[in-house]
């Protein structure tokens, strides 16, 4: 099956993606106040977003075939708890996506940048490390046909020139292709939410400087109304090639940061929040929409309290969110081969399952720090020289919707 995500600034998401500077006291509709730190990113999301990419880790050790399904005991409470249940990492990266970009785009553009800024940054953000991580799987699968003598059929299916060069592109399954890495999935979803959200903000920009109407009001309810219907009538539970059945948790994100930013009434929020509570229920996917539910009043209640900056502030969960991304991208080949080689030396009972999980987990987080500091790292420092560079604005900040923050 199946981001610092996407999945994510993330799914992510996505999935490991860094905020720009806030104002430093902000108080809006009631919140307490929140203070945005000097490192210019908020503690709670990058812990909520390590976490999350490590429950998606827990999910495909789950997911193996290596393993069987553990009953009973403290490895079945495991088991079902943590690690069946890890697929939901993607929903909390997908509103900490919507949060977090919503966040950079409006940042962005008040100080004189443009979508094509936009764009430019989020690819470069996201998509180095995506291609080296489709590098890496190749090798995996590579390994793993020299090793076991299977046929060289990465994520099960032929690899062709078409195939591979779509991968590039974040198009593979528009074109009816396998992802190479199943993960990469999310990524494509990523980039067409960019796209939407990049649209609709820009589109507001340039109206509010003709019209004295509530635009982000507007744009609210229409894409509460919209991302809802997508999702209740999305016939297949499964996940979908297009942003569309998964909008309204992106949206989650949208919303909330509009709140927090006073762009929108609390009305327009409440009401979202409750149709997207009752997705919970009624919707193909219901366990995705709790958690993407769930994911959005824990971000509400966080920035509410000020939590948004003191949960989840310990050195642990600030490096599992810096190394989300990577260890989101490359996790899958390296569990596998974890699992291969425990089960092979230690078989599939009590010892082969300890071993086998530990190594996984242990073995993806260190291969992702070293993802990270050899592919990751370079496109955030070229990211941060970049801005460094970039000549002071002298036009001012443009205001989006006719209101101060």
């Amino acid at each position: 099956m199946l981001s610092q995500v996407a999945f994510c600034e993330s799914f992510c998401s996505s999935y490991g993606l860094a905020l720009q500077q806030a104002p430093t006291n902000i108080y809006i509709l009631g919140m307490s106040e929140v203070r945005q730190n000097t490192n210019s990113h908020y503690p709670f999301l990058d812990g909520v977003r390590g976490l999350a990419a490590l429950s998606v880790v827990f999910f495909h050790v789950a997911d193996s075939d290596r393993l069987p399904e553990v009953e009973g005991g403290i490895a079945g409470f495991v088991w079902n708890t943590l690690f069946l249940n890890g697929l939901l990492g993607v929903a909390v990266f997908f509103v900490l996506s919507g949060f977090v970009i919503s966040h950079s785009l409006r940042r962005g553009l008040e100080t004189g940048g443009n979508f094509g800024d936009f764009m430019v940054r989020r690819l470069v953000r996201l998509t180095p490390p995506y291609w080296a991580a489709i590098i890496f799987a190749i090798g995996f699968h590579m390994l793993a046909v020299y090793v076991n003598g299977e046929e060289f059929a990465p994520g099960g299916e032929e690899l062709t020139a078409p195939r591979f060069i779509h991968h590039f592109f974040y198009t593979q399954e528009l074109a009816g292709f396998v992802n190479i890495n199943d993960v990469f999935w999310t990524l494509a979803l990523e980039l067409q939410f960019y796209i939407v959200i990049g649209l609709i903000v820009l589109l507001i920009t340039g109206l509010s400087r003709h019209v004295n109407v509530k635009l982000f009001d507007i744009a609210a309810w229409l894409l509460a109304g919209s991302s809802l219907a997508f999702a209740f009538f999305h016939s297949d539970p499964n996940r979908a090639t297009t942003v569309g059945p998964f909008l309204y948790s992106f949206v989650i994100g949208v919303l909330i940061n509009w709140y927090w930013r006073k762009q929108i009434h609390f009305s327009v929020l409440t009401i979202f929040l409750a149709g997207a509570g009752v997705l919970g229920f009624v919707a193909k996917d219901a366990a995705f929409a709790r958690a993407a539910f769930v994911s959005g009043l824990l971000l509400l209640v966080a920035l509410k309290t000020g939590g948004v900056n003191t949960w989840l502030s310990r050195p642990v969960f600030e490096f599992l969110g810096k190394i989300s991304y990577s260890l989101y991208l490359i996790h899958v080949p390296i569990v596998g081969a974890c699992l291969l080689v425990a089960t092979q030396l230690f078989g599939t009972g009590a010892a082969g399952y300890w071993i086998g999980t530990s190594t996984a987990v242990v073995g993806s987080v260190v291969a992702s720090m070293v993802f990270w500091w050899l592919v990751e790292r370079p496109s955030l420092q070229w990211l941060s020289s970049r801005r460094k560079a970039a000549p002071p604005k002298t036009s001012g900040s443009h205001e989006l919707s006719g209101q101060n923050s």
